[in-house]
């Protein structure tokens, strides 16, 4: 369930005050469930770059262990950046977020001013941007937990057992425990 601005507010308030982060509701973390059995439809879409069979998940979590946020529908192949473009946060800003609110993402994403994340290359070997990269980590671990806590929760999130034959399978799989 998406937070209240209060909660938004409240997020913000403990990311800024314990790890230095001004606007910080949350981080976003993509995943992949791994599929089972092979897809008979365009089976090399799903192929993930684990070498297995997957559907594409990006979930955004609070500093609760709350997940806020899940955009679905996408094959394992998929970017993480590519699926966080059709998160409905991401294309409605402003229906989600108030002014200067963000998450946290990792290299995978594509950073905007809602979305941010480490240096990396030559930019993250300085000392600053070293400390900046480590506080990010410490943040966006809870993301991580978040996730595992799901998976732990839900067996079929770490593996659907979901023959895939048709699109329609394909969109159905989501809704299936």
């Amino acid at each position: 369930m998406w937070p209240s601005e209060s909660r938004r507010a409240e997020r913000a308030l403990l990311a800024r005050e314990k790890f230095r982060f001004w606007g910080c509701i949350g981080s976003v973390n993509g995943s992949q469930v791994s599929l089972a059995y092979a897809p008979r439809v365009q089976p090399r879409r799903f192929w993930d770059r684990h070498d297995r069979y997957s559907i594409h998940v990006l979930a955004v979590g609070d500093h609760d262990h709350s997940s806020i946020s899940v955009t679905l529908g996408f094959s394992g192949s998929a970017s993480d950046a590519m699926v966080q473009q059709q998160a409905d946060w991401a294309r409605f800003p402003g229906e989600h977020l108030s002014l200067g609110e963000l998450f946290l993402g990792d290299k995978g994403m594509h950073y905007t001013n809602r979305a941010v994340g480490p240096h990396i290359e030559q930019s993250g070997q300085t000392t600053s941007n070293q400390n900046l990269n480590w506080q990010l980590a410490r943040l966006r671990v809870i993301s991580e937990h978040t996730f595992r806590i799901e998976k732990g929760r839900w067996a079929s999130l770490k593996e659907l057992r979901l023959p895939i034959g048709f699109e329609a399978d394909f969109l159905a799989a989501p809704l299936r425990k």
